[in-house]
């Protein structure tokens, strides 16, 4: 009786046939739709916060604009500040879909992590949207209020 030839880096006793070396599961479908709700919240949400700022052109507490004896110019301490806070933005996203990708493969430590973030992120704006919440009045940024 002759042996049969063995799969590299596979036992002799397995055989080419009983799935070696093991085939990559696709992840559940929950898992999937998942991470395409938390792809959609990013657009969502960075496409709210663009469209909010153009319409409104002001940060709270930022002043894009100084007066100046030749009238009134961009300030550069507004700008940078705007800088600053595109790049913290841009990280916070990139860990945001780093995080959702690490759950699509099925870590479970990073479904707890967006489960932190999609807690704190709606405990945030509820708390700022809410029409007896104690915010800042004049001005009021909320556009939900």
């Amino acid at each position: 009786m002759a042996e049969e030839p063995s799969v590299a880096g596979a036992p002799s006793s397995v055989a080419p046939e009983s799935g070696w070396p093991p085939q990559a599961v696709p992840a559940p479908r929950e898992l999937q739709r998942s991470f395409l709700l938390w792809i959609a919240n990013m657009i969502a949400t960075v496409a709210i916060g663009a469209a909010s700022f153009l319409v409104t052109d002001t940060i709270p507490g930022v002043h894009f604009y100084s007066s100046t004896a030749s009238g009134t110019e961009r300030s550069s301490t507004g700008v940078g500040l705007v800088v600053f806070a595109l790049l913290l933005v841009l990280i916070g996203y990139g860990l945001e879909l780093l995080f959702a990708v690490k759950m699509r493969a099925g870590r479970t430590w990073a479904r707890i992590v967006l489960t932190v973030i999609g807690v704190l992120g709606t405990s945030a704006t509820s708390s700022t949207c809410s029409p007896g919440a104690a915010s800042p009045s004049p001005p009021h940024w909320c556009p939900c209020c």
